[in-house]
């Protein structure tokens, strides 16, 4: 062979085993990870943002839900995948997570020929709460990327006796405002996980690191130096014209299981 075909041929079969280790490690995914460190970081960001009342209209009804206090809280089960070796992205899928909790409701409907107004107590179920959101780890710090969250299930229970059917049919619409503002890319709860994972970065990146912890995300580059080429942090070295293959250990090959 020519002078130029063995260096060419080196080239691409390093391209090749760059690009198995990488499509390796893009598709590592940690099933059920352990959320009870942070299922209390997790309860405190929900309290935070369920401090402001909600309000709404509908023809000629008006309601408010105020006071809501949180009586229980299921953490997601999780799994997180590594969508991007460069930078770290991943990928965290929550899902099957439940609050209860109760809080304090009004009414006020009128008409040119009636008028009718109610408050009282009510308990409160959301569950089947479900998300999807980007993580990404780069020059030390962790920013929380694009997110989704499906509609959940909320159901609304009055306290009090003697409810009429305007009662329920107001319970009816609290229940479809409280889905329709948790769900979806801008709903709360999005909002809720992007900010605990900005404002948990260190607990967060603790979490990656203990389902992730064997794979070295820093190398595997390329470079073309002395008329050699490098592959660095891969234990596969070609300069001055011969070929070296390390005995390094590439920990990018770790498998998780199922």
């Amino acid at each position: 062979m020519s002078a130029i075909t063995i260096p060419l041929l080196s080239f691409l079969c390093l391209l090749c085993l760059a690009g198995h280790s990488l499509a390796g490690v893009n598709n590592m995914t940690a099933r059920d990870v352990d959320m009870n460190n942070l299922k209390p970081l997790m309860l405190t960001e929900i309290r935070r943002g369920i401090q402001s009342p909600i309000r709404g209209s509908s023809a000629d009804i008006t309601y408010e839900v105020r006071n809501f206090q949180i009586t229980d809280f299921v953490p997601p089960r999780t799994y997180l995948t590594l969508r991007r070796r460069f930078p770290p992205t991943y990928e965290w899928i929550g899902f099957n997570a439940q609050v209860y909790g109760r809080f304090d409701w009004f009414y006020d409907y009128r008409t040119w020929w009636v008028q009718q107004s109610n408050r009282g107590l009510a308990s409160v179920a959301i569950t089947r709460i479900g998300f999807s959101v980007y993580i990404t780890r780069e020059r030390g710090f962790i920013t929380a990327g694009y997110c989704t969250s499906r509609r959940p299930s909320v159901a609304i229970r009055s306290r009090d006796s003697g409810l009429n059917w305007l009662d329920f049919y107001v319970i009816q619409l609290l229940e479809d405002e409280i889905e329709r503002l948790l769900s979806g890319p801008n709903g709360l709860i999005c909002t809720y996980v992007r900010r605990f994972i900005e404002r948990q970065g260190r607990t967060v990146s603790d979490m990656i690191d203990d389902n992730f912890g064997g794979i070295d995300i820093t190398g595997g580059g390329i470079d073309i130096t002395g008329g050699g080429i490098d592959i660095t942090g891969g234990g596969i070295d070609i300069t001055g014209g011969g070929k070296d293959i390390t005995s390094r250990r590439d920990d990018s090959g770790d498998e998780l299981d199922d």
